[in-house]
Parts: structure tokens; sequence; C-alpha cells
């Protein structure tokens, strides 16, 4: 399995942002992956490497509450929060428990290093689908992700297994 690097060598960023205007509900964003289909050859198609993802979620509570927030970043809008589904490929859940007299403003922030040795995870799908549920509370949540990328070529038969892997 060749892979060029399309003089990609530096990451470029691609940052999207799922807010939630009902709590307790699924809501999900699709995000265009910047992938050209043209100008490739047809034996070497390009695709997207992602190298690192930092995830921000945000969400304000209210007096007594326990606060889950589940965040998913999946191939596909699967329509709920899924982490049994191999097309998920960031699952991740935040869990508070506390008292307080007001409103506070929470965010645990973390960051996904998708690298083996100089290999990022590779994505053959046009887009990505940033999702985000909260449960037990009646919290919104906001979460913002930032993905590191770089664009690279594989082989058409490679290709081909990525692509069915993730729809």
């Amino acid at each position: 399995m060749s892979r060029g690097r399309l003089n990609d060598r530096y990451p470029q960023l691609l940052t999207a942002q799922v807010v939630q205007a009902v709590a307790n509900e699924y809501e999900v964003v699709t995000v265009p992956l910047p992938v050209p289909r043209y100008g490739g050859s047809a034996s070497r198609p390009f695709v997207f490497e992602l190298v690192r993802a930092f995830i921000i979620p945000t969400w304000t509570i209210h007096d007594t509450a326990t606060a889950a927030i589940t965040i998913q970043v999946s191939t596909l809008d699967l329509g709920e929060i899924d982490f049994a589904d191999p097309r998920v490929f960031i699952r991740q859940e935040v869990l508070e428990s506390f008292t307080t007299s007001g409103a506070t403003i929470h965010n645990n922030s973390f960051q996904i290093d998708f690298c083996v040795g100089d290999r990022g995870l590779l994505i053959g799908t046009d887009n990505i689908y940033l999702a985000v549920d909260t449960g037990v509370t009646q919290s919104l949540a906001t979460v913002t992700a930032s993905f590191e990328y770089r664009l690279i070529t594989v082989s058409a038969s490679e290709y081909i297994g990525i692509v069915q892997s993730q729809q």
C-alpha cells in the first residue's frame, strides 16, 4: 500500500462546531472535507488523512445536576449516539456530578492523536459528522472540534476499500 504525500508535510486545520438547540437531544453537524475530487490521476485518488483532533465541549449547569455529555465523530450520520458502530472514530463521554447555587460553565477539552508512526487515519468519504447529546440534565452543549489533516494519494484499490468500509 503505497501512499504519497502530495507535498503536504505540514497539517492543515479544519474547524467545526455543533450547538445543541434543545437539551437532551441528539444534534449533528455535517463537516465537508476539503478533498479535491478532480485534478488527481485516476489511479491515485486523493484522501483525507486525519492526524489529530482537538475537541472542546462546553456546557452550562443550573442548580443541582449530573451532567452527561456524549460526543462522537463518524463518517456517516447515524441519527443517534452509537459507540458500537465501526464508522465512529471519536467517542467521548463526560460525566460530572456536583451541586451549585447558580449556573456554572464547564469545559473538558481533549486531544486525540491518530498517528501511528507518521501515518494518520485515512478517510475516503466527502463528509464527517460531529454529533453531541446530553443526558440526565437540562444543559445545552456546544462542541468545537478542530481537525489537523493532510491530503495524500492512495492506490485505486486502497481507495475503494476505504470508502466501502466507511459507508
